[in-house]
Formats: C-alpha cells, structure tokens, sequence
C-alpha cells in the first residue's frame, strides 16, 4: 500500500539584500517563518507489499507464455482457459481446450503443447496447441505414447521428451519444427518418475531427473542415451530440482529415503556438473531449522532465491510455526523473511521480478495479489 507524505506549502524565502561599502541601503523585512515541520522523505515500498489485482475467472494449471502474459486452463474435467497481461490488469477468456490435459510447455515461436502423462485416466495418444495470437485451440500431432509414459521434460533447443517406463523399447521426442513424433531407443530401466517430471538442464544438452523413490538420473540428448548420475549426500524420495545460473542445480524438498518416517529431508544440496559433485547448499542452513523449503524460484541471474518454506513437522504447527516466504540475497549472504497466507494456492514469477499469488479460500472466493521484489 502506497504511503502519501505531507508537503511543506508557502512562498520561498527571498534573498537577503546585501549591503555595499559606503552606501546605507535599508532592508526589506523577511516573512515570518512558520512552525510548520520538515518534509520528511518518502519511504521505499515494503517488500512483499502486496496489490490486488484483476480476480481470476477460474483457478487451474498455469503457464507463463513467452510475451510474459499468463495462460490458465480451469482446473475441471474439461473447462474454458484465459489470458492474463498484467501490463492492462485484464483477465480473456480464451477458446476452450479439446480435452483436459495435466502437462503443458511453451514451444519456440509462443505456442503451447498440451499432453498427458502419468497414472490417470486422461486421453494418452492426442496433443493440443493453443495459439497465443489468436486465443485458438487445435489438434496437434499423434504421438505412439500411451498410459505408459511417466515423465516428461522440455529440452534446451525447445523440444519435448517423453519418457515411458520400465522394460519399454522406445521414447518420444516432439520437434516442433516438423511438427512432428519420433522414435528414440529407451536404454534406461527405471520405474516412476515424480509427477510433474523433475529434471533440470545441466547445459550442453545434458538434463539430470529426480526419480520418485530416490535415484538420480542424466540424459544426454545429442547421445540419447543414460547414465545414473553421482549420488548427493542426502538421498530423498520426491526431490524437486531447479537451474541455478553456471548450469548448477539445486536439489531440495523430499523426504528422508533411509526410513519410514516420511521425515522432511535434513538438507538442500547443488549439483555441480562441471566438476561432478554435489555440496551442501549453505544458505538453507542460514533459515530457522524447524522449516523446510517446498518450492523454489530462480529470480535473476545473479542467484537471488525466492524461496517458499513451510514448517517441519505438525508440532511445530501446533507450536504457532507459520508458513513463510523468503528472499535470498546471494551478495548480503541473508535471507528476508515474509508471512504467507494459508489461502494461497500458488505463485507466479512474472518477467521485471514482479511475483504474482492466487488465493482462495476454503468458501470458493479467488483473489490475485501482485508485488515487485526488491
């Protein structure tokens, strides 16, 4: 919320009259100085001061497209989309999908593909391509992939893996140039990836993959080929990866793989390909030990962290522990910590560091809130 300051008002002071050698001149008299204060300086905006903006039609799977806009299909068996431009504060409503999809990824040129992968029972063999431009939906190329893909990624040069499961002879690649599938060999033999299919670049076409029950995986695109990558020091189930700047990746989230506990991982560790090791990441320690960090976001190139925390165990719940948010400044070496609302349902990094969170309450009612982070 903008804070107005007050303004000293009045005529400015005259200049004094000088007085010359050898020639009197008489003075002429000042105006009476008033009580009134100093101005005082206008306060820097608070971090995380949050805005209301333009309420959503609906909530659903977001997307961030490449004009900064944001793509949001509702969250239903098959719904309507819409565009927000946070440059005018407008939601557009949009043409309405072909059939409801979980995954989607922005190709190069702007358009968006929408597919389907993991255990649910949603159409496996069809894509859809929403067109920016013209708010339009249509039927995209068939691929061969069924009910057995289980993951996912969005490779450096804009095309897209999909990845099957245990003992399949083959793979997918979409090359949005040919606007078509292809077949690669499948020479890794591993079971189900997380949902949403962790992986991160590791440049030079090279991606390292989160495996759900806890082993870590690279694919080298030019090779098309595997190799199980060192193990980290902490070994989890439902990891979450994110690239750091120097094609480093951040390991993080997850729970303790050693028991049966489901305890939250003790630590956050990066990947350093270039020298093949992992390390313990230092700023995670510098956060109250009884949180841990949910989810992630890389703000600029520099490294700046946006980081959402949540507490540990339910004592610490119990014990009045709130979820937080938290700003990484990686040239301070300091975190800036902020209160979360329990209504929010997620957060949106916007181009210009500007954050935008979706709300809704447990009556149904939505709201979007907009800051710039400093």
């Amino acid at each position: 919320m903008a804070i107005a300051c007050n303004r000293v008002s009045g005529e400015p002071i005259p200049d004094v009259p000088q007085v010359e050698l050898f020639e009197v001149q008489t003075a002429t008299a000042l105006p009476v100085a008033t009580s009134t204060p100093a101005p005082t300086a206008t306060p820097e905006p608070e971090p995380f001061e949050w805005s209301e903006v333009a309420k959503p039609p609906f909530v659903g799977p977001t997307l961030v497209l490449n004009d900064g806009r944001v793509l949001v299909r509702e969250n239903r068996e098959l719904g309507d989309s819409a565009v927000y431009d946070p440059e005018s504060d407008v939601w557009e409503l949009q043409g309405e999908p072909l059939f409801p999809a979980i995954a989607s990824a922005v190709l190069p040129g702007g358009r968006v593909i929408v597919f389907n992968y993991g255990f649910r029972n949603f159409v496996w063999d069809r894509t859809q391509i929403f067109d920016p431009d013209s708010g339009l939906w249509s039927e995209g190329p068939r691929g061969h992939f069924d009910e057995r893909v289980r993951a996912y990624a969005v490779l450096d040069d804009g095309r897209i893996l999909l990845i099957k499961g245990v003992d399949e002879e083959f793979d997918e690649i979409y090359d949005s140039e040919t606007d078509s599938w292809q077949q690669i060999p499948s020479s890794i033999q591993f079971s189900v990836l997380i949902d949403r299919a962790v992986n991160a670049s590791l440049g030079q076409g090279r991606y390292l993959f989160a495996i759900r029950q806890g082993g870590l995986w690279i694919f080298d695109s030019a090779l098309t080929s595997w190799e199980e990558a060192v193990p980290p020091n902490e070994a989890r189930r439902d990891a979450r990866l994110v690239e750091l700047p120097g094609n480093k990746v951040l390991y993080y989230s997850g729970t303790d793989i050693t028991g049966f506990t489901n305890a939250p991982a003790k630590t956050v560790e990066v990947f350093d390909p270039s020298a093949n090791t992992w390390s313990i990441w230092q700023p995670a320690s510098l956060v109250d030990e009884d949180l841990f960090m949910i989810d992630v976001w890389v703000v600029d190139d520099v490294g700046t962290i946006l980081g959402e925390f949540a507490p540990r165990t339910e004592l610490d719940v119990l014990d009045g522990l709130l979820p937080e948010l938290g700003l990484y400044d990686p040239v301070q070496n300091q975190w800036t910590m902020f209160d979360r609302t329990f209504d929010t349902r997620e957060y949106i990094l916007l181009p210009g560091r500007r954050l935008m969170r979706v709300d809704q309450t447990i009556a149904g009612e939505i709201s979007a809130w907009m800051t710039v982070l400093p």
